[in-house]
């Protein structure tokens, strides 16, 4: 059992999923951050996932059945932020092996002609090159 099948039964389905869950099997697979993040995503729950963040100290069950009784029933699909990354700072990662984070802090020292150099050097041909 993945953790947004606790989404989805917290969000749409209200079926408890830890009932007659003997040996904490269930209860294993309920990962908190996983699940307050997907929640955090849309207007009406982010609150509650705010709750649970505040008390890590409680029991996954406690957490679980908090979320499931207090939000309504409704279908919801909240988008994951992702992160925006220039072409600038892409060219750079793949041609110096940067993380993401070194690209960012070093993408100054750069100038454009620098840039298409680092282009011209990844460039393996075909049509996407070409652009």
């Amino acid at each position: 059992m993945g953790p947004f099948d606790f989404v989805k039964s917290i969000n749409y389905q209200k079926q408890d999923l830890l009932q007659g869950d003997v040996d904490g099997c269930v209860e294993r697979d309920y990962i908190p951050f996983i699940v307050n993040r997907a929640l955090s995503n849309t207007v009406d729950t982010v609150l509650f996932a705010n709750e649970t963040n505040m008390r890590p100290f409680l029991d996954k069950k406690l957490q679980y059945h908090y979320l499931l009784n207090t939000i309504r029933r409704k279908n919801r699909y909240g988008a994951w932020l992702k992160s925006d990354v220039s072409e600038k700072v892409d060219l750079i990662m793949r041609y110096f092996k940067f993380s993401l984070d070194k690209a960012k802090s070093v993408e100054a020292i750069f100038s454009d002609e620098d840039v298409s150099v680092i282009k011209l050097k990844l460039s393996t041909g075909g049509l996407k090159d070409d652009e």
